[in-house]
């Protein structure tokens, strides 16, 4: 069996103002649900609503991920890198790739703090 989860990709730059964001659909089978539970860390700081959304297919209920509290700060260098693979894997552009890793990011080596 699969669910709908509604992602948003949100990539920070150096400010709100340039920040930039990217939703999907996925139909995510119930075994990928688990590991996607652990890496959006619920129940501990999201919590797992269902939303209707309007698409070009009509209005399905998806599953959607929200913040407990406002996180802030940089996103971090692993969930950067996964999305720059995800995307490199589905054939996007080099400068698009260019430019999304070389995206400031917070990571355990990193001496950013948000």
């Amino acid at each position: 069996m699969t669910r709908l989860f509604l992602l948003t990709i949100l990539v920070a730059l150096s400010t709100p103002a340039t920040a930039s964001a990217a939703t999907y659909i996925y139909d995510v089978p119930d075994l990928d649900e688990k590991v996607l539970d652990e890496w959006e860390t619920y129940p501990l700081l999201r919590e797992k609503i269902r939303l209707r959304v309007t698409t070009l297919d009509g209005t399905p209920l998806a599953w959607v991920y929200t913040l407990r509290a406002y996180e802030g700060g940089l996103p971090a260098c692993r969930h950067l890198g996964m999305v720059a693979e995800a995307a490199e894997a589905a054939g996007a552009p080099q400068d698009y790739l260019d430019e999304l890793r070389g995206r400031p990011c917070k990571g355990i080596e990193s001496d950013e703090s948000a």
